[in-house]
């Protein structure tokens, strides 16, 4: 004999981790091609596997590189949120708890017509994990930001919305409109001075002008 024999309890354990190690859940891999136009990409885990011998010697080997993988976009009523996805972007990888080719081809409630569970083909992506080392720039405690990262931000706050860098008001677009709709008309009736006769004042009084700056939308520069 090779050792004591197991008890039914080890047995039991065994069977149960030699099924969940081929049960996948989620983790998280680097993007290796993109296809926008179907909502694609190609991802590498980042996290190796451990397999184990017969030893219970565990060894970590490299996961494969999982194609076709549909991603996530942020919609619903009609409304979406896309943005660019690179090479070398990280995403959050999820299984299905069911086979998604039928799904995936068809929509609806279908019959997966597969009996695989949480398999490596049935990922679907999420974009935007990211580790510790390499956390989002510029994220806010007090609103939803949405932007370049490092870069031009637009923050939406309880009471305002910022474009940019210090709060300076944007121009209201129709406040400015009317009144230089009313400058043009008391323009127009400005008498110029001519070989003949002095300036006068125009008939209609000139604008009072107003307030042009938003109070909810500030622009930063």
């Amino acid at each position: 004999m090779n050792g004591p024999t197991p008890t039914l309890a080890e047995v039991i354990r065994s069977a149960i981790a030699a099924g969940a190690s081929d049960l996948r859940v989620s983790i998280p891999a680097s993007v290796e091609r993109v296809d926008l136009a179907k909502g694609l990409i190609d991802a590498r885990p980042l996290v190796k596997d451990l397999v184990g011998d017969r030893s219970d010697a565990l060894t970590a080997l490299s996961m494969p590189v999982i194609t076709n993988v549909p991603v996530v976009w942020p919609g619903a009523g009609g409304f979406r949120l896309t943005f660019p996805i690179d090479k070398g972007d990280t995403v959050l990888l999820v299984f299905a708890d069911r086979s998604l080719d039928v799904w995936l081809a068809k929509g609806g409630e279908v019959d997966p017509a597969d009996p695989r569970h949480h398999a490596l083909s049935d990922a679907i992506a999420i974009p935007g994990l990211r580790d510790f080392k390499s956390p989002w720039s510029g994220a806010a405690s007090d609103g939803i930001t949405l932007g370049k990262d490092g870069g031009l931000q637009v923050k939406v706050k309880q009471a305002t919305i910022e474009l940019g860098g210090t709060d300076e008001p944007a121009a209201m677009a129709t406040t400015l409109k009317n009144y230089v709709d009313l400058l043009k008309v008391w323009l127009d009736a400005l008498v110029l001075p001519t070989a003949v006769g002095p300036a006068g004042p125009p008939a209609v009084p000139s604008p009072l002008v107003p307030n042009f700056g938003s109070s909810t939308v500030k622009v930063k520069s």
